[in-house]
């Protein structure tokens, strides 16, 4: 099958463009043939929070082709663009969609697409943002209105989606469990390294801040917990950074708090959860996680607020314990039980089982069966 994707990809960094890396993999390794559509300009400089939207020299990002055709906020580049991707005459076009900024490009590319007569799916991560405004529904709704289906990762975002469109396709699979990093590294040395004994309580809060993840709720939890615990905090700052300062200004626990305010080259993620005895995140809202997704793949337990997708794929009690809410003196209760009942040596992670649960080519294999079921 000819299949064209419009997304991110390298040079691009970050999550999604290293999930469309392997996609991409995982569909020419069925004997597909992939092209991709990636952006020229992705988000115009002055609206992008962090310091470069470019994978740096030490990332490991798999350098996938691709058509750099689409400037988000040129028009004319949204129909040279679905020119292109006709061309290719592609049995499946797969548009992956996480924010409403992007829906005039994308959903304008996928009209004319629809409208020439090839099959448009969209892949959502999210369809109504976190940090949401009015707009958001409007722009939201018309992607929706554009694509065939939707291939959800979550509940909640299957449910955007048909409150958006009622009756639309819809699919729902797991974020399968990321496997591009190298494997776990030796615990004991990476603590070495970060000079913290084996006997210190470590948890990590991963990836790009703002708001909504609710690391203000986990900097007051930490406050309630004795001095045997330590706080990693590591990740660019795209908003909330004052808040945040102030917040630490006067903390009882600051001299334990590790802040690596910027974005982690992938060579250096290993490391971080190696040191872990556990993932936290204590997001106010949310449709699924990506950082799940690291931390089983590195064996990591993960700790979680009951918002959004997260409650689907952590075992309470197992693979680590869900928090009902984003309120610091649960969010402290439920740490201290994870460490009373045992910590990373009883809540293990399943490596192997994960894998097999949350595999691309389980994740593969539902997209294009729906697709099957959907096409035009």
């Amino acid at each position: 099958m000819r299949i064209a994707i419009v997304s991110t990809f390298y040079p691009y960094r970050g999550g999604i463009a290293q999930f469309n890396a392997k996609l991409v993999r995982e569909l020419e390794s069925l004997g597909h043939e992939v092209q991709n559509w990636n952006f020229s300009r992705q988000y115009p400089s002055v609206l992008f929070p962090g310091k470069t939207q470019l994978v740096s020299e030490k990332d490991s990002a798999d350098p996938v082709l691709s058509h750099r055709t689409l400037d988000s906020i040129n028009p004319l580049s949204w129909s040279a663009t679905s020119r292109s991707v006709a061309g290719f005459k592609p049995d499946l076009v797969l548009i992956r969609y996480w924010t409403p900024f992007l829906a005039p490009a994308l959903g304008t590319v996928a009209r004319i697409l629809r409208k020439k007569g090839f099959t448009v799916l969209a892949i959502a991560d999210n369809i109504i943002p976190h940090e949401n405004s009015a707009m958001d529904s409007f722009l939201s709704g018309y992607f929706i209105r554009q694509v065939r289906g939707c291939f959800c990762m979550t509940r909640e975002v299957e449910a955007q989606a048909l409150k958006l469109l009622p009756g639309i396709p819809t699919e729902v699979r797991p974020h399968p469990v990321y496997d591009h990093f190298a494997e776990p590294v030796d615990r004991a040395l990476a603590r070495q390294k970060f000079g913290y004994s084996n006997d210190q309580k470590v948890l990590l809060f991963f990836g790009l801040i703002r708001p909504y993840k609710g690391l203000d709720v986990l900097i007051e939890a930490f406050a309630k917990l004795d001095d045997s615990y330590r706080l990693i905090i590591a990740g660019e700052t795209y908003a909330g950074r004052t808040e945040l300062e102030r917040q630490l200004e006067n903390h009882r626990g600051k001299d334990r708090i590790l802040w690596i305010d910027k974005y982690i080259d992938d060579q250096d993620v290993p490391e971080l959860f190696a040191v872990a005895d556990v993932v936290v995140l204590p997001y106010r809202s949310a449709t699924q996680s990506g950082i799940t997704a690291m931390a089983f793949h590195f064996g990591i337990p993960v700790i979680a607020t009951n918002v959004g997708g997260l409650a689907e794929t952590i075992e309470h009690g197992r693979n680590g314990l869900i928090v009902s809410a984003p309120d610091a003196g649960e969010l402290a209760s439920s740490i201290n039980t994870y460490f009373d009942s045992g910590g990373f040596s009883h809540f293990r992670v399943d490596r192997e089982a994960m894998r097999k649960k949350f595999s691309w080519q389980e994740f593969v294999g539902a997209l294009l069966n729906f697709s099957e079921r959907v096409r035009v």
